[in-house]
């Protein structure tokens, strides 16, 4: 508890610190994702969905469903992919060795939900077996929790509990809520993604929606398209031993953000994190 009140101290002494914005990376080392499967079919150049969303709220896309490569067919409004996280630190950017967020065993904690993500074009497989995957819409919420218990991923999708919540991840308070920007090819996430060894990685943009505590000290739009963050992951097949839960892959997450040393901005970040700092007393 007295490491929370200290890195909320740290990152309001580093915003009046400086007159300007302050670049940041977010740090995620755990990453857990359910996502769509295909099959490819190079003769009819088409890919057919082999699997379906085992906590879907709302349409799902069916088994078999098929749909031509190298044509954006816009998405069906389903969901083909989503997943939860931790973020193990928030440093400065580049690094210094100081940081605005670390966590250790016992300490507060960082999760992610990331939801909504509905895929709207899938390429020919390249050379060496990946498909480029352009998706539409999607969110990403982020949670400071005084209370460690996320699962590292070992509850599976059975951890969701709606379409924004998961057990264990989204119990805190929310701090940052994020949509991603489309792109100049109007794509909200781009990843490249082998779907016979379930391996890849990708990118997006995100913009604050002013939903989240911290959202006017990252509201910048310093990144491209006129958003807030740049994000990059990579994921692995979740079939190697040991098996995490029934994600299809696991991996890691990189961010990279500005803090806005604005008074308004930490007025706002203060009134946010205010309550939590009640509770925290409470429990002390």
């Amino acid at each position: 508890m007295k490491k929370l009140l200290l890195f909320t101290v740290l990152l309001l002494a580093l915003t009046v610190a400086n007159a300007y914005a302050v670049p940041v990376n977010f740090n995620a080392d755990e990453l857990y994702d359910w996502g769509r499967l295909y099959d490819y079919d190079s003769g009819t150049n088409t890919y057919t969905t082999t699997n379906s969303n085992p906590a879907a709220f709302g349409p799902d896309t069916p088994i078999g469903t098929t749909v031509p490569a190298d044509t954006n067919f816009g998405g069906d409004g389903t969901e083909d992919t989503w997943g939860v996280g931790s973020i193990s630190s928030i440093t400065p950017n580049p690094p210094d060795g100081s940081y605005l967020f670390l966590h250790t065993p016992g300490s507060s904690e960082m999760t992610f939900m990331f939801y909504g993500f509905d895929d709207a074009i899938l390429s020919s497989p390249n050379v060496v077996g990946e498909t480029a995957i352009g998706t539409k819409f999607g969110h990403v919420s982020v949670y400071l929790d005084d209370t460690p218990n996320f699962d590292h991923g070992a509850a599976g999708t059975a951890g969701r509990t709606g379409l924004a919540s998961y057990n264990t991840v989204t119990d805190g308070i929310l701090v940052l809520d994020l949509v991603p920007v489309p792109n100049s090819l109007g794509f909200t996430m781009q990843n490249n993604f082998d779907f016979i060894n379930n391996h890849g990685s990708g990118s997006m943009f995100l913009a604050v929606t002013g939903n989240g505590a911290w959202d006017a000290l990252y509201n910048t739009n310093l990144y491209p398209f006129g958003s807030d963050f740049a994000l990059s992951f990579t994921a692995l097949n979740n079939g190697i031993s040991p098996t995490i839960g029934n994600w299809i892959v696991r991996g890691d997450a990189r961010a990279e953000g500005d803090i806005i040393p604005e008074p308004a901005s930490m007025v706002l970040m203060g009134i946010g994190l205010l309550g939590f700092a009640r509770r925290l007393r409470r429990r002390a």
